[in-house]
């Protein structure tokens, strides 16, 4: 199943900050998303970042919205 697929059905997408550094994960913590697919699944114009962080502007959750 893809990231997409994943947050269609549900899931959001997570970052975490680690000892071992900065991870991504589906809100079910199963999957650790690469890099690489984050920046594709965050550029997705159906994915919108929640804007939890500490920062306006530093967002660590993402979900799969209709348009």
């Amino acid at each position: 199943m893809t990231v997409i697929t994943a947050m269609y059905r549900g899931e959001a997408l997570h970052k975490h900050f680690t000892p071992q550094g900065l991870i991504y994960r589906l809100n079910l913590g199963v999957r650790q998303v690469s890099t690489d697919v984050v920046a594709l699944v965050v550029a997705d114009v159906r994915v919108v970042p929640v804007n939890d962080g500490l920062f306006p502007s530093t967002p660590q959750t993402w979900r799969f919205v209709e348009q």
